[in-house]
């Protein structure tokens, strides 16, 4: 009977659910190495090997590992902080995969780096049947590398598990994370390495130790809990900037609202007072879903890397303060930035506007 995999789906986190979309998102099913994900979001436990690539891809928290609180307690207790693939010699906390990572997990790690020695410990990645996992994760923290302007201090450090021997933190070579590269072959590993399952089965301590760990039930919230490490880092950091993708919004923007309106994570909203409208945003809310890209006629939503702190990460941002357009003939407001500055219903009495607003 197979068992279940260490990731498991919060089917009230995921953004098809929470807030149906006219594209449905199926990054989940379409980036798993392993085929393991079907359409309805059901884990196949005969093929996950738990690399975590559906956490990492899923904005929301749709995909979630079991062991995430532990995961946190020790890399925010622990010094040094050492984090272990099963396919690692043991050593700290093991993570299921570094594939779970995405990019505000390797922000955290980033800024916790900072403070004490961050380690990361891999087996073999280029013979690993999760280097697809493994290779995705590098490849976000190369790009997030490409805008982080403090020292990196993360090691990431090649230590293929025999299935016996333990290791201390500086004992492996290291891999110079600033190269972001998955980690290559090492010369002293056997020729026929075990799987990761393999290895997994012959842990025993630390099966013992992860059946002890209490279990995450299924939840529904806005702050997925890569999110939360991130903010939890930032807080310990007061007024470092990190590079943050955020929303900006240029004049073009005609205040219709629809952003706010398909927006599943409620970060961006829609304020009307005295005759004004504004545009707010929530940048620890926002998931980077695009929906407001994706929706904004005159494309005045843009998302870009900007240098935030802790302050702008967890506050309000007014993007946009507008007076609305009224239609210069019935006075209803219009949306569009075009003239003559007439509603669609006024527009279609002269056949001349035909083709240029309606």
């Amino acid at each position: 009977m197979p068992v279940a995999s260490q990731v498991f789906f919060q089917p009230g986190n995921c953004l098809n659910i929470k807030k149906p979309f006219a594209t449905t998102c199926w990054e989940c099913f379409q980036k798993c190495p392993h085929g393991a994900i079907n359409e309805i979001k059901k884990i196949d436990p005969n093929k996950c090997t738990d690399c975590g690539v559906c956490m990492a891809v899923c904005p929301s928290d749709g995909f979630v590992d079991r062991a995430m609180d532990e995961i946190k307690r020790h890399m925010f207790d622990a010094d040094p902080v050492v984090l272990s693939c099963p396919a690692a010699r043991p050593g700290g906390c093991e993570i299921s995969c570094i594939g779970m990572f995405d990019r505000d997990a390797w922000s955290a790690l980033m800024l916790l780096s900072d403070r004490k020695e961050v380690n990361i410990l891999t087996g073999d990645c280029a013979v690993c049947e999760d280097v697809k996992a493994c290779s995705h994760s590098v490849g976000t923290l190369k790009a997030l590398l490409e805008h982080w302007t403090s020292p990196n201090n993360i090691k990431i450090k090649i230590a293929p598990w025999d299935g016996q021997t333990t290791i201390r933190p500086d004992e492996p070579a290291s891999l110079d994370t600033a190269a972001a590269d998955p980690p290559t072959p090492s010369s002293n590993i056997p020729a026929d390495p075990p799987t990761i399952g393999e290895l997994r089965e012959q842990n025993k301590l630390r099966d013992k130790l992860k059946a002890m760990l209490p279990v995450l039930a299924e939840e529904t919230y806005n702050i997925p809990r890569s999110r939360r490490w991130l903010l939890d880092a930032l807080a310990l950091a007061p007024g470092h900037k990190i590079p943050f993708q955020a929303l900006k919004i240029n004049e073009q923007c005609t205040s219709c609202g629809i952003c706010a309106h398909v927006c599943p994570q409620g970060a961006l909203t829609h304020n009307k007072d005295n005759g004004v409208e504004r545009i707010v945003y929530q940048p620890s809310l926002c998931v980077h879903c695009q929906r407001c890209l994706k929706v904004c006629g005159p494309k005045a939503v843009a998302m870009e890397d900007m240098a935030l702190d802790e302050r702008y990460i967890k506050g309000k941002i007014l993007l946009r303060k507008i007076i609305p357009r009224l239609c210069v003939s019935c006075g209803r407001q219009i949306f569009h930035n075009l003239e003559p500055g007439l509603c669609i219903g006024c527009a279609r009495e002269d056949p001349e506007l035909k083709g240029i607003l309606y």
